[in-house]
């Protein structure tokens, strides 16, 4: 009677499991049901068989630091759920059957892991990056009998997937030639990363990477939960025990620490490299990084944030102040575009991120809160309603023109004509507003990599960065129907052949004929898609008119950015005065710059 089966297993003594994701049901050999176990979270989960041959399933669970998995036990002679249970990370995955003591195995981030009968907590077995495996892209692993592990990856796009298989042979790491051990720490899982790491441990002679990750589930991390991450990564670094290498996730205090001497200036090493020099990057974003004239982080790619709007309502610019901004939201009947945009706190934060170092002095420890600028950011958040109208679906609003204004994210020639063809043609670049009217675009970079200043290997963590500053697009390559680009390259042959292809037509059949095509089509809602031809002249010129005139960079310091929100929160109310609101900010400010000093 089930009306849909996720799994069917059968433990090979008459017994047959079927997940029906309401249920566990348990048949015998003629198909009558035994036993129905219900109360779990089951769909598109999957049976398990452990080394002892018991039989369990994943599910998803919700404890009081968020949802986590579960492998529960079947225990089928009393046909229920049996106590023992093994809890798992949420993003656990390829449970494989295990031998002997180990009852099974599972991967998670870029560990193997291995639960012993008895045990209550897993054993680590190894890094896949250490074995030069891209953990990320891991499908299906297996011991053999012979005691070698054999891995299957998938690399490349939906497109260009190509399987690949690796046989690991268990080997003391005595008897092999010695290498220099580099410490890669992040706060959140590596994604993107893994396949670069897998390949520098693969052919990498001196030295591998070693990877710690702070949180095991980016999905899954509550305040609490980066709260401590972060404690235990300040820890390392002031005790040291920090890596050599650091992921610069957004939620890192990148100024903070740069003003600190805790990161390594780079341009020393772009300089001296045989193969890379400050001409042969993009050099608007990598000056639009750097603090005091040090360089501090590097990446392979960077985006352009900014605000998008319709043209006929906030004019052909790309800049523009706290007025200009509120003058153009108020074109819009019923304050719609307000509602939609956002609420003040939203706006409060985004407006700080994107212009924090006009308040900030991190190096001399100063804060310029109660400034006539700061008290016009304020005036102008609180114009605002308190909440998010939740019901906005930006992009859909802004193509039926019921938004005038989006923020979001450029990062390629692709999503910068999806912008353009979803205003219909009606697009402006105008960013982030402030009171000076400075350009409104700024950069950021994406998995941007540091090496810390502490670290006694800095020469060999720069030449696991410098892969990322080295062209990876053959020249002349094309593009083909369905081919996305994906990023602005740091590398500016790259960027160059980027723009090329993106300037090139598409040609294809149709209709037994050799045409000009549509690359690729974005989808917006239900039927409605935005296609995405050649990139033509002007769409070239705008693109690059908005790339030379961004400056700074979106930096995200959490304790500030709580700091300024907690006490704004009273002035929004209507609880206290502009004057108390920025003297409060401007001494709690100060008081957390001195704790840093």
């Amino acid at each position: 009677g089930a009306e849909w089966i996720y799994d069917l297993w059968t433990d090979g003594a008459g017994t047959f499991f079927v997940n029906t994701g309401e249920a566990v049901v348990l048949l015998d050999e003629a198909g009558s049901v035994q036993a129905t176990l219900k109360g779990l979270q089951l769909q598109h989960k999957r049976f398990v068989t452990l080394s002892d041959g018991r039989v369990g399933i994943l599910s998803a669970m919700q404890s009081p630091e968020g949802t986590v998995s579960q492998l529960r036990i079947i225990d089928t002679a009393a046909g229920d759920w049996a106590q023992e249970a093994f809890s798992l990370p949420y993003n656990a995955a390829c449970i494989q059957t295990g031998e002997g003591e180990r009852l099974f195995y599972y991967t998670s981030g870029d560990a193997l892991y291995a639960w012993k009968q008895g045990a209550e907590e897993p054993e680590r077995v190894m890094s896949w990056a250490q074995s030069g495996v891209d953990a990320n892209s891991l499908t299906a692993f297996s011991f053999l009998e012979d005691g070698r592990l054999a891995a299957v990856t998938n690399s490349g796009n939906s497109y260009t997937q190509k399987a690949h298989l690796d046989l690991l042979s268990p080997t003391d790491a005595a008897s092999l030639p010695e290498r220099t051990v580099l410490n890669l720490s992040s706060l959140y899982p590596l994604s993107d990363m893994r396949d670069d790491l897998a390949r520098f441990n693969r052919e990498s002679d001196s030295c591998y990477i070693s990877v710690k990750e702070y949180i095991s589930d980016y999905l899954n991390s509550s305040p609490a939960i980066l709260d401590q991450a972060m404690l235990r990564l300040n820890v390392d670094m002031t005790t040291g025990n920090g890596p050599d290498i650091l992921v610069l996730h957004p939620y890192l205090p990148v100024r903070r620490m740069e003003a600190a001497g805790l990161l390594e200036d780079l341009w020393p090493y772009i300089d001296a490299d045989p193969e890379l020099s400050r001409d042969a990057l993009m050099a608007r974003p990598l000056e639009a990084m750097e603090y005091k004239g040090g360089l501090y982080r590097v990446a392979d790619s960077f985006s352009l944030k900014t605000i998008v709007g319709l043209k006929s309502v906030v004019g052909d610019r790309m800049s523009w102040t706290y007025d200009d901004f509120w003058d153009a939201l108020n074109t819009i009947p019923d304050g719609s575009a307000a509602a939609g945009y956002g609420s003040k706190n939203f706006v409060l934060q985004q407006l700080i991120e994107h212009d924090a170092e006009s308040f900030i002095d991190w190096e001399n420890g100063t804060s310029r809160f109660d400034s006539e600028e700061f008290r016009a950011l304020l005036e102008l958040c609180n114009r605002f309603p308190d909440e998010m109208d939740n019901d906005y679906i930006l992009e859909v609003a802004l193509y039926n023109r019921e938004q005038v204004l989006m923020d979001t994210s450029i990062w390629s020639p692709d999503r910068f004509q999806y912008y353009i063809e979803l205003s219909g043609g009606d697009a402006s670049f105008v960013g982030f507003p402030n009171e000076t009217g400075r350009a409104g675009t700024c950069f950021w970079l994406e998995g941007a990599l540091a090496i810390t200043a502490a670290s006694e290997r800095k020469e060999e963590a720069w030449s696991f960065l410098r892969t990322f500053l080295l062209p990876k697009i053959e020249e002349g390559a094309t593009l083909k129907e369905n081919d996305q680009l994906e990023s602005f390259p740091m590398n500016r042959a790259d960027f160059e052949r980027t723009m090329e292809q993106a300037r090139t037509p598409v040609m294809g059949m149709r209709n037994g004929e050799l045409q000009e095509i549509s690359r690729v089509r974005y989808g917006v809602y239900d039927d409605v898609s935005i296609p995405i031809d050649a990139l033509t002249q002007e769409e070239y010129d705008l693109l690059m008119a908005l790339y030379n005139a961004a400056e700074g960079t979106t930096d995200y310091d959490r304790n500030l950015i709580n700091i300024i929100t907690e006490q704004a929160g009273a002035y929004f109310a209507g609880d206290r005065s502009l004057d108390d609101t920025v003297a409060a900010i401007q001494s709690r400010v100060g008081l957390y710059l001195n704790e840093l000093q």
